[in-house]
């Protein structure tokens, strides 16, 4: 039984303190920042210095699935866990667990409190799901936090002083009294993808002052007696060393049938659910692997973003087309550029505070609207599966120049050379101004790589490859994993994500150097893993890049008027009386985006506006009921598929 998707909200007292009643008037706060995320119940529990609410959207075992978890074992020893999430082999665990625990709920998610009772801290190692979760040992007066291997479901925690506050996101701990409530200019500046460029760094931040990211791997433990905090890894990258990988005697044949029969499995493990289930469908072989599987295992319906940007580079038609040969309805989710319904000041607030990253763009908008008619014609549909994670571990973005601009006679060695300058850069990034200044003028670089990884104090991996998939993990956290879930729990769906199965993801880390160039060169060991499971004009096709390349004019367009609109209401409230941005400037360039014929500065103006904005929604913490809603910006273009 597969459990549930939900918002997680707490607090725990390093002192010991037990809870009071005014903290549950504190909990109530924080958990109406995120009742989109389970709009189907509220559970509220306190037990000594722990204070949790937990909201619920139920997928399976409405009933019987109802959070926290306990398990007593005497009148004041209690074992208390609330968990958002999934364990896919919860099936098998249980069967071994009922041998010497009762559960209560058949939620797939209660085997974990009963693992931890045998195994303790080791407990998540033979766990396999998408999950975060908060657990209270009252006998050992221990508090843990935890987040999946890859980090697909969301944790944040802050350290108060005697307090340390948790929540699935940044806005519940931001309600609580003590949270600082400022934007920190500083971390966001530093964050690679808001230049877009360079490699991300290792280390996860909420662009939140005094605000942590709990990283994918990674357990908190807090031990009231020792008044300690400390970090726990169950899980990292498992980067094989050279020795090791020269011992892999597998063929190549033998590797792809691997890879499709973990792919098959996990994308079958996605689809168990009593609710309703979707695929968002775009025009690439992600998204059509994971639809040709799933329908082997439940009727599923697909939606894909249409406007005028995808529409002329074909991801649009492309999905039909798709969908018209697995034989699959296809909602085109027509979003009209022009269309004043969403171009409101108090609109876009409304989907940045949802999101709660200066990230926040198109990409969001449009899927976050997806989201918003599926919920419209498909009310009981609680599941959506996505093609997310494939590109960042198969080779999706190795034949595009700079990872952003398509060269078909780019090569793989070609690709080696545009990461070793990334790794570079990163370098000289993290060292004082003078040393880039002397290295940049000089075509090859006058200092060598082993001086400037020395210098910067940052551990690189033997392989540029290696390198490369590290910056995915943490770039999914980052950016990806974040911004899907945000759009989805909003509007009462639980996005599920076949290629990020742990098991996938480490497969594809142990294929041997040798077979590099051959598999991960434009995702040719998807192509040939899916051969029989979709259309061969969908394997043979080239990467489309959503709503960018030929039309992606309209887009900028759309951010142009969103920033124009109302005499540019949104830059003045982001920047009037800024310590930190010059208003006329940016009134300027946003005149420069109207005399230019694409507009493209305008999404990295957009960027800059965000994060203007998130500074003063920050100190005000609105709550999504208290931001306007708005009518829906879409239409149906038409049932059968065709744009």
């Amino acid at each position: 039984m597969i459990g549930s998707m939900c918002g997680i909200a707490g607090f725990v007292f390093l002192d010991g303190r037990a809870a009071s009643k005014e903290d549950r008037k504190v909990l109530r706060n924080m958990g109406a920042q995120i009742q989109g995320r389970g709009p189907d119940d509220e559970q509220l529990y306190q037990s000594g210095s722990f204070n949790v609410i937990f909201e619920r959207l139920s997928i399976i075992d409405i009933p019987g699935g109802r959070q926290p978890f306990v398990s007593r074992h005497a009148e004041s020893d209690e074992i208390v866990m609330v968990v958002n999430g999934e364990i896919f082999n919860h099936a098998e665990l249980r069967a071994k667990l009922e041998r010497s625990h009762r559960f209560s709920t058949q939620s797939d998610c209660e085997v974990l409190l009963h693992m931890y009772e045998d195994e303790s801290a080791a407990f998540l190692e033979r766990a396999n799901g998408m999950f975060a979760f908060a657990l209270w040992d009252s006998r050992r007066q221990l508090m843990y936090l935890g987040r999946d291997r890859l980090g697909i479901k969301p944790l944040f925690f802050a350290r108060l002083g005697p307090v340390l506050l948790f929540g699935s996101e940044i806005k519940v701990l931001l309600a609580h009294p003590l949270c600082p409530r400022q934007f920190d200019w500083a971390a966001v500046l530093r964050d690679p993808f808001v230049a877009t460029s360079g490699l991300a760094d290792t280390q996860l931040y909420s662009y939140f002052e005094g605000i942590e990211q709990l990283a994918g791997g990674q357990m908190l433990e807090l031990n009231i007696p020792r008044r300690s905090v400390s970090s726990l890894t169950y899980w990292s990258a498992p980067f094989p060393s050279l020795t090791e990988y020269s011992q892999d005697k597998r063929r190549e044949r033998e590797i792809i049938e691997g890879y499709a029969n973990l792919l098959a499995t996990s994308v079958q493990d996605c689809t168990m659910s009593h609710a309703k289930i979707g695929v968002m469908l775009s025009g690439g072989i992600d998204s059509a692997s994971v639809s040709g599987y799933a329908q082997r295992h439940a009727p599923i319906e697909t939606y894909t973003v249409n406007t005028a940007s995808t529409i002329l580079n074909g991801d649009a038609t492309e999905a039909a087309n798709t969908a018209a040969a697995l034989g699959l309805r296809n909602h085109q989710v027509h979003f009209a550029w022009e269309d004043d319904n969403w171009a409101s000041g108090a609109a876009w607030k409304r989907l940045l505070w949802t999101c709660e990253t200066p990230l926040c763009g198109p990409e969001q908008l449009y899927k976050y609207n997806v989201y918003r008619y599926v919920k419209s014609v498909e009310p009981d549909l609680k599941v959506m599966l996505l093609g997310q994670g494939s590109d960042e571990f198969n080779g999706g973005y190795t034949s595009q120049r700079d990872l952003t601009h398509d060269d078909e006679h780019e090569d793989w060695h070609q690709f080696l050379g545009t990461l070793r300058t990334w790794r570079r850069r990163t370098w000289l990034q993290r060292l004082p101004p003078t040393v880039a200044l002397l290295d940049n003028p000089f075509a090859e670089g006058i200092f060598r790589d082993a001086f400037l990884s020395s210098m910067s104090q940052r551990e690189d991996m033997p392989l540029l490859w290696q390198e490369y998939l590290r910056h995915q993990l943490f770039a999914l956290q980052m950016y990806n994993l974040w911004h899907e879930d945000r759009i989805a729990a909003a509007n009462g769906v639980e996005d599920r994500v076949p290629f990020l199965d742990h098991r996938l993801v480490e497969y594809s880390m142990r294929i041997p150097p040798t077979l590099h160039s051959r598999l991960f060169w434009k995702k040719q060991i998807l192509r040939e893993a899916v051969a029989g499971v979709v259309p061969e004009r969908v394997r043979h096709r080239p990467k489309i890049a959503f709503y960018q390349g030929k039309g992606v004019q309209y887009t900028n367009w759309m951010i142009q008027k969103l920033l124009s609109n109302r005499h540019a209401e949104l830059i003045e409230e982001a920047f009037e009386g800024s310590a930190v941005i010059n208003i006329d400037a940016v009134r300027l360039a946003l005149a420069d985006t109207h005399r230019d014929p694409t507009a493209s500065l305008a999404p990295r103006l957009l960027r800059l506006t965000n994060m203007g904005l998130l500074d003063r929604m920050a100190k005000e913490v609105p709550s999504n009921r208290a931001l306007p809603d708005y009518a829906l910006p879409f239409r149906l273009r038409a049932d059968d598929g065709t744009p």
